[in-house]
């Protein structure tokens, strides 16, 4: 079946995806940080998204 046909048969599925936007995260404290002075960011914190193991971490203003 091609693209087209499905489009006909439900005709939202050619509009995208509508989600709002995730915050950026990063692997590393250091990549964070680095991202946050190219960006010009003077007040800001580094958080991690969760316990355990995981090392994401994400940026957030004061």
């Amino acid at each position: 079946m091609g693209t087209r046909k499905a489009y006909k048969r439900c005709s939202r599925c050619h509009r995208g995806r509508h989600r709002s936007p995730r915050p950026k995260t990063f692997s590393s404290e250091e990549k964070a940080k680095a991202y946050a002075q190219k960006q010009g960011m003077k007040n800001f914190e580094v958080v991690r998204l969760k316990s355990g193991l995981s090392r994401k971490v994400k940026i957030t203003e004061k």
